[in-house]
């Protein structure tokens, strides 16, 4: 969902007296307990005068596309907060909503999404700091078997074990008990360890040891009682299959197929029991979160818009995931940073974003900043301090299922180097999850990432009277047209900036004060 019109409007029209609520969230496996605070009575909850609300931002970093969590502060004006206190403990999901007189508690809008770190102060004054919701992604939420310590890791469950047993494909004599390239069928000691997509007709994975150490992946279509059926004969995921004893091990694998929207949703929400569209995998593949964290509607748009950038062909992912991960944020993100693609907190949700090429832009913010919204420009450097060599090229990497088959390069242009030092390629390392119309998909991906690597940006840092900046997110793109900076670096801002793409790193907001800081790049077309 996006902020509706009316929120919208009153945003910019810089309405006086916002009214802030802040809600803090009870689910099944998350610390403290629901409470309500208010910064304005008739609502039907505690009031607390002198609310105020300060977001520094989450911000992105172009080519190498580091996601930095945001942090919110909310200041408090009260004698005791001990109810608050005793409600938010550090690692509570709080969700802080704003509206305006005349509002409806259904009218307010969300702000901000994120998990209690701290809360400081004394009387009268104290101040609750959260980290954004894309800090929620470091960790599942507590969902689970009660008596499973490693819960809180994505995948948990993925890596058990068991044991191949009694002979299936042959038909008698010596041979191997499990054909490679033929047995479609396998009896173990204890199928209930393996886990799949809910749902008839769908594949599950599995990965098999015949003692050697050169395991390989099997796809599968149903469990009944201990044997895997319907196992898929050819080699997968640049595995070649071999025979199989009895004794030999079967581990438990995560098979992930869809488009990037599908896949992320399905992590996100499975294990939450809040939606059934998207709660499809097996619970320690999900984060548990429940479906109103999530700009549901803003994910799907971003893949409608990727799909229709396809040449031809649909854009389908394929995935084997192999262990359990520990450090869930840094899988999330690297999974997603390989297709040009970056999860956000984006008004007060968790939504997704995809890389741009600002001159061949596929989303608009809808935003043109000018110098009626800036009130100074901060800070300008010629070149963005994060982007420290400038890639000749930007190469995507797509794989086969067949291991006979190499990885397929997808390589831009050849770039002469124009700044130092100079590294030889940026790479988006995708051949584990495009083995299905990898040249559209690459090319695709290509297309917005590619700029990137050869170029190094110039960044802008403009603080912005009013409020109408505030739903801008990382990755963005935004136009900006200044009097206020009379030239750049890069060839399209040295005569000033008019009506310039620039994609927005950082936004950082004071709903009270009415100012959002923006932080934007700006780059050279190649």
């Amino acid at each position: 969902m996006t902020w509706s019109d009316q929120f919208s409007r009153d945003l910019s029209s810089g309405s006086s007296s916002p009214i802030f609520l802040l809600h803090v969230l009870k689910y099944a496996g998350t610390p403290g307990r629901e409470f309500f605070i208010c910064s304005s009575p008739g609502y039907g909850v505690p009031e607390a005068v002198g609310i105020e609300v300060q977001m520094s931002g989450s911000a992105v970093s172009p080519q190498g596309w580091r996601y930095t969590h945001g942090t919110c502060s909310v200041e408090v004006v009260a004698e005791s907060i001990s109810n608050l206190a005793y409600s938010a403990i550090r690692g509570s999901i709080c969700v802080v909503k704003m509206g305006f007189p005349g509002y409806s508690l259904g009218e307010f809008e969300p702000i901000y999404c994120g998990v209690v770190n701290n809360i400081t102060g004394s009387a009268p004054s104290w101040n609750i700091t959260l980290f954004d919701a894309t800090y929620l992604l470091t960790s599942r939420l507590s969902f689970g078997a009660a008596d499973r310590s490693n819960q809180n890791n994505l995948f948990y469950n993925v890596g058990g074990g068991t044991s191949y047993t009694t002979t299936v494909a042959s038909s008698g004599g010596s041979g191997p008990e499990f054909t490679k390239n033929s047995s479609t069928t396998l009896d173990v000691t204890d199928a209930s360890i393996f886990e799949k997509l809910s749902g008839s007709g769908t594949t599950g994975a599995l990965i098999a040891d015949n003692g050697t150490h050169d395991q390989f992946v099997l796809l599968y279509d149903n469990i009944s009682g201990n044997q895997i059926q319907g196992i898929s004969t050819l080699d997968k995921f640049g595995t070649r299959q071999r025979n199989l004893n009895a004794g030999d091990t079967l581990f438990n694998a995560a098979y992930l197929e869809g488009d990037p929207r599908v896949i992320l949703l399905r992590l996100l929400i499975s294990a939450s029991n809040s939606s059934t569209l998207y709660d499809k995998y097996p619970d320690s593949w999900g984060y548990g979160l429940p479906i109103d964290l999530i700009d549901v509607d803003e994910v799907i748009n971003v893949q409608t818009v990727l799909r229709s950038a396809l040449s031809s062909g649909s854009y389908v992912l394929q995935y084997v995931q192999s262990e359990q991960v520990t450090n869930s944020w840094i899988w999330l993100s690297s999974w997603f940073k390989s297709l040009g693609i970056i999860p956000v907190q984006r008004q007060g949700l968790i939504s997704m974003r995809a890389i741009q090429d600002p001159s061949k832009r596929l989303f608009w913010s809808g935003y043109h900043i000018s110098d009626d919204d800036i009130e100074s420009v901060s800070n300008w450097s010629a070149y963005h301090p994060e982007m420290v060599a400038e890639y000749q090229q930007a190469e995507i990497f797509t794989g086969s299922h067949d291991p006979d088959v190499a990885a397929l390069s997808f390589p831009t242009t050849y770039s002469v180097p124009a700044t130092l030092p100079v590294a030889d390629t940026v790479s988006y390392l995708a051949a584990d999850k495009i083995s299905q119309n990898q040249t559209a998909i690459a090319n695709e991906i290509k297309s917005r990432v590619g700029l990137w690597g050869p170029n190094i940006a110039e960044v802008v840092t403009l603080q912005c009277a009013g409020l109408r900046l505030a739903g801008l997110a990382p990755a963005d793109m935004v136009y900006l047209s200044t009097e206020a900076l009379k030239g750049g670096r890069i060839n399209a801002t040295r005569s000033g900036y008019s009506n310039q793409p620039c994609m927005v790193l950082k936004v950082a907001t004071d709903f009270v004060g009415g100012r959002v800081t923006l932080e934007l790049a700006a780059i050279d077309p190649l």
